[in-house]
């Protein structure tokens, strides 16, 4: 499982192995927020003649998406090419 800390130290260049490589910053957000958005759009097109879409599962869905998204992320920017940790 993937802490806060460990989102902190990756994204914000707490991480050492970030240091060492260069990296100082990552703008990910509109790719979190790009997934978020797809979900949802996915979900409305799969369920919106069958059932009524409510915004309390638009927001969960784009949400768990945007999740994902972050841990997918972490997990190669902590692992990158060589599949070890830094």
């Amino acid at each position: 499982m993937i802490s806060i800390y460990s989102f902190v130290s990756i994204f914000f260049g707490g991480d050492s192995c970030f240091l060492i490589k260069g990296i100082r910053k990552v703008n990910y957000y509109t790719y979190m927020a790009k997934a978020g958005g797809s979900k949802v759009v996915s979900e409305i097109n799969l369920r919106y003649r069958k059932e009524p879409v409510l915004f309390h599962d638009i927001s969960s869905w784009g949400m768990h998406a945007m999740k994902e998204d972050a841990k997918y992320a972490i997990r190669l920017f902590a692992v990158g090419e060589t599949g070890k940790i830094c």
